[in-house]
């Protein structure tokens, strides 16, 4: 099958949309009808072998139709896992690749009032719908991602008991204080150049559509804003208009910021609310969730340029001091160019279920 100037060796891609009242819930309203890109192996004529299911997380900015990309030079994941499955090098299994796009550039996998609830599309809708149409085997599900995605799958395998039976995160966000603060105080420069308005930056932004350090900046803190501080619903804006399509008519109402625009103190409840998402945090309140997994894969480069090799370690001792059973590993790379990483880690993931 010659999918995106490629040519898959030992499966095919299938490209289905799904429908998700999850999604539907958020008021930004971000769109609901979603592509599921999923890999799937071969089969013998009349075969009825079934395949555990891997669901890989991108990061921030990215779509899971990213890991379709099969130019030599540069494939992703799932032209990597085809060839490592024709060579012998990989056990079969179904990929799934969901789409979390928003239009501030990602949705860090989690429920908000104002996004959506993407903790239960990526964790429920998705897995239920792929068993009812491709040949995966029940129970036998995993969870992997890097960055963002990461994040996003330390967070499911805990908030989402039963949804995965095994976990891997590569370079995921840990300790925010250390991930997100230099990114923070730069998403602040670049709303001080739209006088610190939220909705003027992001006008300004897709006029240009230029993805610079700045705008990066600005997204980030906005983004992850929408994601673990939307205001709550009798504080927050009315529905999005023809005139703002995606999103609400006023961003600037919808969210907390964590720091404040003029002076950049933090700003104690709402910086409070994201720690609560902070998976050192999070580890303590879900460790019985996290004692079911068949794996808990973790990973870092040392050359990581958000230092999330620091609070990866940290994340370590944590889960160590309270007994959870777990992999960590630290490699010599930065925070790019992970793919074989990612498939090293599906063969782990693969090897327990």
């Amino acid at each position: 099958m010659n999918v995106g100037g490629g040519l898959l060796q030992a499966g095919t891609i299938e490209r289905p949309c799904l429908e998700s009242e999850a999604l539907a819930r958020g008021r930004a309203q971000v769109g609901a009808l979603r592509e599921v890109p999923v890999y799937v192996p071969r089969r013998t004529k009349g075969s009825t072998a079934r395949f555990p299911m891997l669901v890989y997380l991108c990061g921030f900015t990215g779509q899971g139709q990213d890991q379709l990309a099969s130019h030599p030079w540069r494939q992703k994941l799932c032209y990597r896992f085809d060839r490592a499955l024709a060579q012998g090098r990989m056990p079969p299994a179904v990929l799934v690749f969901p789409d979390a796009f928003t239009f501030l550039g990602g949705s860090q996998y989690v429920n908000s009032s104002y996004l959506g609830d993407f903790a239960d599309y990526v964790a429920r809708e998705i897995p239920q719908f792929v068993e009812q149409h491709f040949p995966v085997r029940t129970g036998a599900r995993a969870v992997l991602g890097k960055s963002s995605g990461g994040f996003g799958a330390l967070h499911l395998a805990m908030t989402q008991p039963g949804a995965f039976q095994a976990a891997a995160a590569l370079s995921p966000d840990c300790a925010f204080e250390v991930a997100y603060a230099s990114e923070l105080y730069a998403g602040l420069r670049a709303l001080a150049e739209h006088g610190g308005d939220a909705d003027k930056f992001l006008a300004a932004f897709e006029q240009h559509g230029k993805l610079d350090a700045a705008a990066h900046a600005g997204l980030t803190l906005l983004a992850l804003s929408a994601a673990y501080s939307p205001r709550e619903a009798e504080r927050a804006n009315t529905p999005g208009t023809a005139a703002h399509p995606g999103r609400a008519q006023c961003l600037q109402a919808e969210i907390d910021l964590p720091l404040d625009a003029h002076t950049g103190e933090w700003i104690a409840p709402v910086w409070q609310r994201w720690l609560d998402f902070d998976p050192l945090r999070a580890a303590t309140r879900h460790a019985k969730e996290l004692s079911t997994l068949k794996l808990l894969h973790l990973e870092c480069g040392l050359r990581d340029e958000y230092n999330l090799h620091l609070g990866l370690r940290r994340l370590a001792r944590t889960l160590r001091e309270q007994g959870t059973s777990f992999q960590h590993e630290e490699h010599g790379g930065g925070h790019s160019d992970l793919d074989e990483r990612a498939l090293k880690a599906c063969a782990k993931l693969l090897a327990v279920l």
